[in-house]
């Protein structure tokens, strides 16, 4: 199977083609979907060829499709977190607006946030790819169409290894760019790439956690199977109470280690947001030149209503923000002079 992922993944690599001006980013996402349609053709007639014999080989088929799917959605959701038109990176750079500070806690927050939906399409995949091995009615069948849904994420392996190579090349030009002093369409043409170079490192990681997550409950399970057949010939019993080797249970223990992560993720993000509200108010008071002088007070009040609001309500310190705004307007604050907080 993986073979005739490398022929696809070939056939794939042949087809990427960039355009003047266009994101790199595009031509390589659909390089990749074509690389994934074919491998789900070869994969059909790879199981047909080893497995035609064996009843219900379609559910095979089915987590094969499984597998192949979950790549193409680990390509999204790590898209999602890693590339600059997306809310994620987004929040981090306004967060850097306001110091190193929130953007240290936005970045953290975001990090966090990552766990939540790789880890529901992993327990997703795992449940979907056993159910169609049970239901092919062979014994240890669930167990086997985990395996193969391993397989038909390994099979687009060599297209996401040719994604990250894409990284260092594009970093080099980068460097000889910005060293021979070349025009700014050059450099701005190469900051594009670089930035797709950056968002291809992500894509692999991403991909080798999730194929890493499939093919460890295969070799977890195996672990299990030889401690319970050994602990039952020393005359024990095998495990049944909690048995992490059945993916029900591995799955729930996988999405309830997710919720610790996602839930700090919530709390982090609102410190971090409330603190930008804080700081822009600071900033907006030290462009009057009394307050800074020393003749007049600052707003404290204005601070203290933005935190509260945004311990009860995060939402609602926005509001605060612009209260703040028309507030220290109305007070004639100089535009024309900033510090920074």
């Amino acid at each position: 199977m993986c073979s005739l992922g490398l022929l696809a993944s070939i056939i794939g690599i042949l087809s990427v083609r960039g355009k003047d001006g266009a994101d790199p980013m595009d031509a390589m996402n659909r390089g990749y979907y074509i690389t994934a349609i074919i491998s789900a053709i070869f994969l059909t007639g790879g199981v047909y060829y080893l497995l035609g014999a064996t009843p219900g080989w379609m559910y095979f088929v089915l987590a094969g499709f499984v597998g192949i799917a979950l790549s193409v959605a680990f390509l999204r959701v790590t898209l999602y977190y890693t590339d600059h038109h997306y809310r994620p990176v987004q929040e981090i750079a306004n967060a850097s607006e306001t110091g190193a500070g929130t953007n240290l806690i936005m970045g953290f927050s975001v990090g966090l946030e990552t766990t939540a939906v790789p880890a529901i399409l992993i327990g997703a995949s795992l449940l979907i790819s056993y159910w169609c091995g049970t239901m092919t009615g062979i014994p240890s069948g669930g167990l086997y169409g985990t395996a193969v849904a391993t397989i038909g994420m390994l099979m687009v392996c060599a297209y996401v290894l040719t994604m990250d190579t894409f990284g260092p090349i594009a970093d080099n030009a980068g460097g000889i760019v910005e060293m021979s002093q070349a025009p700014d369409e050059v450099r701005h043409r190469m900051d594009k790439l670089d930035a797709a170079g950056n968002t291809t490192k992500a894509l692999t990681k991403g991909y080798a956690i999730g194929s890493a997550s499939l093919a460890v409950f295969l070799l977890f399970n195996a672990y299990m199977a030889d401690i319970s057949k050994l602990l039952i010939e020393r005359g024990g019993a095998a495990f049944t109470t909690v048995n992490l080797a059945s993916v029900p249970v591995f799955v729930g223990a996988l999405l309830g280690a997710m919720l610790v992560f996602l839930f700090a993720s919530f709390a982090i993000r609102a410190v971090s947001k409330t603190a930008q509200s804080v700081i822009d108010a600071v900033r907006i008071q030290f462009k009057d030149p009394a307050i800074m002088a020393g003749t007049k007070k600052p707003d404290y009040a204005a601070v203290i209503d933005i935190t509260t609001q945004g311990a009860l309500k995060n939402g609602r310190a926005h509001a605060g923000r612009r209260r703040v705004h028309a507030r220290t307007a109305a007070r004639g604050a100089d535009p024309g002079r900033e510090h920074a907080a």
